[in-house]
C-alpha cells in the first residue's frame, strides 16, 4: 500500500510473487488506511510512513519489526527507528 506503480516484472520472476501495487494517497492516507485495516490487512508492504507519522504508526500496532540484511548499507542519519518497524529506502535506481 503507498506509491501506486506498477510491480517489476524482473523482481516478481526473481521473488516468485506478484506484486499489485495499491496507491492509497499522502503518507498520512496510507497510516489511516493501514489503521483502518490492520485486523484484516490487505497490503504486505506499507510505502510512505515516513519519520513523522512513525510514532503513530508504532502506537497503532500496525508494523511488524523487520531488520534487512542491507540496513549496514544505509547512512546511520537515515536509521531513525531503532525497532526496525520501517526500513528506508529510496527509489533510485542504477538501471
Amino acid at each position: 500500500m503507498g506509491a501506486g506503480r506498477q510491480g517489476d516484472p524482473r523482481f516478481e520472476a526473481q521473488a516468485g510473487v506478484k506484486v499489485t501495487m495499491i496507491s492509497a494517497g499522502d503518507a498520512g492516507q496510507v497510516l489511516a488506511r493501514a489503521i483502518l485495516e490492520k485486523d484484516d490487512p490487505q497490503a504486505d508492504l506499507v510505502v510512505g510512513i515516513d519519520n513523522n507519522l512513525l510514532a503513530r504508526a508504532l502506537e497503532e500496532k500496525i508494523l511488524q519489526p523487520y531488520r534487512s540484511p542491507n540496513l549496514g548499507l544505509v547512512p546511520r542519519e537515515l536509521q531513525f527507528d531503532p525497532t526496525h518497524s520501517v526500513t528506508p529506502w529510496t527509489m533510485a535506481s542504477s538501471r
